[in-house]
């Protein structure tokens, strides 16, 4: 009975361990730079990656060439082994500074190691992050933004003119949206305040992550799917091809009537949005689509977020109401073959050609992980009536 309990003692000094270590480490072996960075934004995260990246290769390139490769470096023997697999077998046991940096003549290639080495380590972090226990049990700091509604844009839209009461009720609509969005993330309680007539001051506590904490403010949350123009797309890329742009910078479509041949009055010309390494939206392309939503995203009764069995990356499963499945079925079905573009806020997202016909549930991929829990999360909590700007933030001690 003793070594029974002995026994037992011991598996749960295991587990306890096993599951503390991730709490022990980030508190006692992670810099406090690190933590920072990690729990920070993409966009922080990527500039600081940058910026080592620029001072390891600098660093690096004045080291004596005949001296051994310094400790903090030895991570590249492994990089610059595996890019020579592709050509020679060579041995890289007993590489100087000079035989590893004979590897990288385009030092960019150089500057592409390092940041992925730096950046996969604070993804990790990040990752790892969500499993400490924080002692104290407090959330301490968090964000605080200070968010405008574009009045002015809805009154455009729509061709009227809003009363300050339906400007109020527009308003305290926002700021019920914004507060279950913000209950729904793992922080503290977030609150929200009118401050005048069209702002609201959103505080969020225990995250330090604004490009989270601004994703749910700025996304509406307007999904759709809608048929990509095939003769549009045609008419865009001949255009292009004559070294004429179609769309800014921004993604907004610079004048579609001077397109030969684009069917004006029933397609648009469109920005495609993808994902860069850091998990970022960058602009990455031109299509064209049918003005027509072929669905909604008031169709969609839920959203769940799971990992392709086949490559694991991140997919939305919608589940379509009754009325909605009827409406997707019909159009997948005469639809065969065309290309389905998803469509938030304004943006093409993702595009998937249609391979049979679908009734009730919808997969897509083309968005991060986070994206996609942000996804789910808004149209869960309903979309944003009125577009909303962050006007300021500011990190809470």
């Amino acid at each position: 009975m003793k070594w029974l309990w002995l026994s037992l003692g011991i598996v749960l000094a295991a587990a306890a361990a096993f599951f503390l270590w991730p709490t022990v480490e980030w508190y006692l072996f992670i810099s406090a730079p690190e933590k920072d960075v990690a729990l920070g934004s993409l966009s922080g995260l990527r500039a600081y990656v940058g910026t080592r990246s620029e001072e390891d290769v600098r660093q690096l390139l004045a080291v004596d060439p005949s001296s051994a490769i310094p400790a903090q470096f030895r991570y590249l023997v492994a990089e610059a082994a595996g890019h020579l697999q592709k050509y020679t077998h060579k041995s890289t046991s007993s590489w100087c500074t000079g035989d590893l940096l004979g590897e990288y003549p385009d030092r960019s290639l150089l500057a592409s190691d390092i940041a992925r080495h730096y950046r996969t380590r604070l993804f990790m972090l990040r990752s790892r992050s969500r499993g400490v226990v924080r002692i104290g049990g407090a959330y301490k700091g968090g964000l605080e933004l200070r968010v405008r509604a574009d009045f002015s844009g809805l009154e455009n839209s729509t061709g009227m003119t809003l009363t300050d009461s339906q400007k109020a009720q527009i308003l305290g609509t926002v700021r019920e949206i914004l507060l279950r969005r913000a209950n729904e993330l793992p922080y503290g309680t977030p609150t929200a305040r009118p401050l005048g007539p069209d702002q609201l001051v959103l505080r969020i506590p225990g995250t330090r992550d604004i490009d989270r904490a601004r994703s749910i403010v700025e996304t509406r949350g307007q999904l759709s799917f809608q048929l990509v123009d095939d003769a549009g797309l045609a008419a865009i890329r001949s255009y292009m091809a004559g070294g004429q742009q179609v769309i800014d910078a921004a993604g907004n479509a610079i004048d579609p009537a001077s397109v030969p041949n684009f069917p004006k009055g029933s397609s648009s010309i469109r920005g495609v949005y993808s994902l860069d390494e850091y998990g970022l939206e960058k602009l990455s392309g031109t299509t064209a689509v049918l003005d027509q939503p072929a669905l909604e995203g008031r169709a969609i009764r839920s959203a769940s977020v799971a990992h392709d069995p086949a490559t694991r990356e991140p997919v939305v499963n919608f589940v379509l109401t009754s009325s909605g499945g009827e409406v997707f079925y019909r159009l997948t079905s005469t639809n065969v073959g065309k290309n389905l573009a998803v469509i938030l806020d304004g943006r093409v997202r993702a595009s998937a050609k249609i391979r049979e016909p679908i009734r009730d549930q919808v997969r897509v991929n083309g968005f991060s992980e986070l994206e996609m829990q942000n996804l789910a999360l808004v149209l869960k909590t309903g979309s944003l009536p009125v577009r909303l700007e962050v006007v300021s933030q500011q990190a809470l001690k």
